[in-house]
């Protein structure tokens, strides 16, 4: 059956979820409101959601009261999304985790670079130059 589950990752920054979206290919729209699952679209109050090529179903940014964010999304095979990132959109967790030591790093000189291993982990390497 098809549902909206809250995803468990808190996101505090919206600015680097937009670029760890961009790596991964997907796109941040702020416009959009709604999400889109298997039947219809569900009104969640979002501040934004994410559009995932090669899905039909779309995925909410929704902010909580301590003023975070969390996803939510119809995780109902048909959409597409876990099959695209992975289980509770584990790819888009990471992405977003590594866009954000990026984020603290960066200003201080230090160089990162990411890859994917062939389990699926994504490995980020921090150089200082």
């Amino acid at each position: 059956m098809s549902h909206f589950v809250k995803g468990s990752m808190k996101i505090t920054n919206l600015d680097i979820l937009e670029r760890a979206c961009s790596k991964l290919g997907l796109t941040l729209n702020r416009k959009t409101k709604k999400i889109k699952g298997y039947y219809s679209y569900e009104n969640a109050n979002c501040e934004a959601v994410i559009e995932v090529p090669g899905s039909n179903y779309n995925i909410g940014v929704i902010k909580e009261a301590d003023g975070t964010y969390l996803l939510n999304y119809d995780p109902w095979f048909s959409g597409r999304l876990e099959e695209i990132l992975g289980e509770n959109l584990y790819k888009l967790n990471q992405g977003y985790a590594a866009a954000a030591v990026e984020s603290v790093l960066a200003p201080y000189g230090w160089t990162i670079q990411s890859e994917q291993l062939p389990d699926g982990v994504l490995a980020i390497r921090c150089m200082q130059l």
